[in-house]
């Protein structure tokens, strides 16, 4: 049997648990979970909203097995309305993280350029000039392509916003703190 699989070039990937957890994301820095199917992604925050989380693998299922039952038990006009809301926030979701992989894709290769003229340490740890400077030129670059259009300027924005925290953020971003689409800029441009 295969572990610790993984989709992507090694210095850039997706990691695939080898032992999955329904309650927790696939990466620790996000704070929702768009990987999971949408009833699961339900169940799943509402055992993360519990007000104490039992321990252990029974622990686990226990919480899990209520959240289920409280969940079947709504009436069903409104189980079906969280259904499409939690569905609308994934899709959301995944679009927020299209958009992040272009912008960070946009944010390497001005680095790339960078690293070519000034050597490796400038890429990787630019100074506060340069990296604003590598902003703007992303933002340039990405009206050029009418992203913001494409996407509306209050998404595009979010998404410029995302990467920037991902670029700013020297000590990396830790458990739960982050999107998603913030958590995959960081780890695309570090």
């Amino acid at each position: 049997r295969g572990g610790n699989w993984t989709l992507g070039p090694p210095e850039l990937n997706w990691p695939l648990q080898e032992a999955p957890r329904l309650r927790q994301p696939p990466l620790d820095c996000w704070r929702t979970d768009m990987a999971k199917p949408t009833f699961a992604s339900l169940v799943t925050q509402g055992v993360r909203e519990r007000s104490s989380l039992r321990q252990g693998i029974d622990g686990e299922v226990a919480d899990i097995r209520e959240t289920f039952q409280e969940l079947l038990a709504k009436p069903l006009g409104k189980l079906q309305e969280d259904l499409d809301a939690e569905h609308a926030r994934q899709q959301q979701s995944y679009r927020d993280l299209h958009l992040a992989q272009i912008l960070a894709d946009y944010w390497l290769s001005l680095a790339r350029d960078s690293a070519v003229s000034e050597g490796y340490e400038a890429c990787a740890t630019p100074n506060p000039a340069a990296r604003n400077a590598w902003l703007n030129d992303v933002r340039t670059l990405a009206s050029h392509r009418r992203l913001p259009e494409m996407h509306g300027d209050v998404m595009f924005n979010k998404g410029m916003d995302g990467l920037m925290l991902a670029v700013q953020n020297e000590t990396g971003i830790g458990p739960g703190e982050a999107d998603p689409y913030v958590c995959t800029a960081a780890l695309l441009v570090r």
